[in-house]
C-alpha cells in the first residue's frame, strides 16, 4: 500500500468498513497523470472529468468521444455552447410518447432578472419523433408522417402521399394525393387528387385534370342542344337569383367551388350566351329587311 497525504491504494485490510479502495479520505480530488500530464480529475463531490480540472458533472469530457459499441443515454442529452456569451443550448431529451429536439434559451424569460443557469429556462420546441415514427417540426403532436408547423422552403420537386403544413415554398413540383395547407402555398406546379389550402396560392402554373364524359361544354353548339329561351331564363333568374347549373352564393360560401367544374359551366354559358347574340343578330336582320 502507498500513501501520499491522505491518498490511499488499498489492497487488503487498510479500510475494513469498505473494504479495497483506491481514492482519497480528504477534500482533495484524485489525479490521474500519463506522460506527467494531467488527464483525469475525481472531485470529492463525484465529479469525474478527462480533459478538464474542473468537471461540472458526474461526468465532464473536454475532447471527442470515440465508441465502437453501443452508447446508452438514459433520458437526456444536453448540447452547451463552445464559446461564451451564449445563453441558449440544445437538448435531446426522451418522452412517454417519443424523442424531444429542444433549443432553451435563458434570455427569452419575461423576468428581468432572470440569469444564466436559472431553474426555468424557456424550451422551444424545434422537432419531435414520435413513437409512432411521425416527425413533427415545431409540433409536438405530429399528425402525419411529417407534420409542419410553420413554413416549408423546398427547392425541388416534392412527392408525397400527404403534405399538411402552415404554409409551404416549393421551387419545384408538388404531387401529392392530400394536401392540408392553412397558410400561403407557392409553387412552380400543383399536382394534387385532393388539396386543401385556406390560405393564399401563389404558381406559375395550375394544371386541372377534368374526368367524365363530356368534361367540356362544347355540346353547346351542337345540333340537338335545348337552349333555354329567354323568357323562362328571365323567370328563373327573378326567382332563384342565379343562372342555372350555376351554385348560388350560398352555396359556394358552404361547399366552395371546384375549380375546373366551375370554368366548364362557365364556359358554358359563355357558349349560351353566344347563341342567344346569334339569335338576336338574326332576328335584327330579319327586320332590317323588311
Amino acid at each position: 500500500m502507498g500513501t501520499y497525504a491522505q491518498t490511499y491504494w488499498s489492497t487488503g485490510g487498510n479500510d475494513a468498513a469498505n473494504g479495497d479502495f483506491l481514492g482519497t479520505t480528504n477534500s482533495r480530488p484524485l489525479i490521474f497523470k500519463a506522460g506527467n500530464a494531467e488527464r483525469m480529475r475525481f472531485l470529492a463531490t463525484g465529479n469525474l472529468g478527462i480533459g478538464t480540472a474542473d468537471p461540472a458533472e458526474m461526468l465532464h469530457i473536454t475532447g471527442n468521444i470515440l465508441s465502437e459499441g453501443d452508447l446508452t443515454v438514459k433520458d437526456k442529452i444536453t448540447l452547451t455552447p463552445d464559446y461564451e456569451g451564449e445563453d441558449s443550448f440544445w437538448e435531446i431529451e426522451r418522452t412517454s410518447n417519443g424523442l424531444n429536439f429542444l433549443h432553451t434559451s435563458y434570455t427569452a424569460h419575461s423576468d428581468t432578472n432572470y440569469t444564466k443557469g436559472g431553474s426555468n429556462p424557456v424550451a422551444f420546441n424545434r422537432l419531435f419523433i414520435s413513437n409512432g415514427g411521425n416527425v413533427g417540426i415545431g409540433s409536438t403532436r405530429p399528425a402525419a408522417q411529417l407534420d409542419v408547423n410553420g413554413s416549408a422552403n423546398i427547392a425541388r420537386a416534392l412527392t408525397a402521399s400527404a403534405l399538411r403544413a402552415e404554409s409551404a415554398d416549393i421551387t419545384g413540383a408538388l404531387s401529392a394525393e392530400s394536401a392540408n395547407i392553412s397558410g400561403t402555398l407557392t409553387a412552380n406546379l400543383l399536382s394534387a387528387p385532393s388539396a386543401k389550402i385556406t390560405g393564399l396560392v401563389c404558381a406559375q402554373e395550375v394544371k386541372v385534370q377534368l374526368s367524365g364524359s363530356p368534361c367540356w361544354p362544347d355540346y353547346v353548339f351542337g345540333k340537338n342542344y335545348n337552349l333555354m329561351p329567354l323568357p323562362e331564363l328571365q323567370s328563373f333568374i327573378t326567382e332563384n337569383q342565379h343562372l342555372p347549373n350555376i351554385p348560388s352564393a350560398a352555396e359556394v360560401e358552404e361547399n366552395g367551388v371546384e375549380l375546373g367544374e366551375m370554368n366548364a359551366k362557365l364556359l358554358q354559358k359563355v357558349e349560351e350566351l353566344t347563341l342567344y347574340i346569334l339569335d338576336l343578330q338574326k332576328q335584327i336582320d330579319e327586320l332590317k329587311t323588311k
